[in-house]
């Protein structure tokens, strides 16, 4: 079940930072999008990293039930 959650949580990364630069952005008057820019790319950072995080919990998992049904086959 985690792991169909895992683009739901990409995109809401990435929404969020963008949305904070946007609101930013505006906030401070900016010409240029920098801050929507920067933490659009540090959103998309942190959904790779929670990516990461969920196939290593799933590989994790995957790898117990393995050894678990090993185990029993005995």
């Amino acid at each position: 079940m985690e792991g169909l959650n895992l683009g739901f949580s990409l995109a809401a990364c990435i929404l969020v930072g963008f949305g904070i630069g946007w609101f930013l952005d505006s906030k401070l008057g900016l010409q240029t999008p920098w801050f929507t820019m920067i933490l659009t790319l540090v959103g998309l950072g942190a959904g790779l990293r929670e990516a990461v995080a969920v196939g290593d919990r799933l590989n994790r998992k995957s790898e117990r039930d393995q050894r678990r049904d090993e185990r029993s086959d005995r």
